[in-house]
């Protein structure tokens, strides 16, 4: 097990909201045309659940959207959660966060 895995499970289990979860998921294509992507933040103790959607996974596309999406939990947002793809670990999308 990851320590940052077993930090976030601890929280939660304290209950303590503000750790979120972070993915995305395409769509799929149809008639040759991109699909677009979704994007799912979910806080782990209160299942409090933002749903979004972008035309690419790229910083122009994300960081406006994930802003947004931060801004909308009723908490502060404490730590940042996701599968280590590359549209969030790059150091500007985490960074997006620290404001909240």
């Amino acid at each position: 097990m990851y320590p940052g895995l077993e930090s976030e499970r601890s929280r939660i289990r304290r209950g303590q909201p503000g750790y979120i979860r972070i993915d995305t998921v395409h769509q799929g294509d149809f008639n040759g045309r991109k699909g677009i992507y979704h994007i799912n933040a979910v806080d782990g103790v209160t299942q409090w659940e933002i749903v979004a959607s972008v035309e690419k996974i790229s910083e122009a596309y994300l960081v406006p959207v994930l802003e947004s999406m931060l801004a909308q939990f009723p908490f502060i947002i404490r730590g940042f959660h996701s599968d280590n793809g590359g549209e969030f670990v790059n150091h500007i999308v985490p960074g997006c966060w620290t404001n909240y």
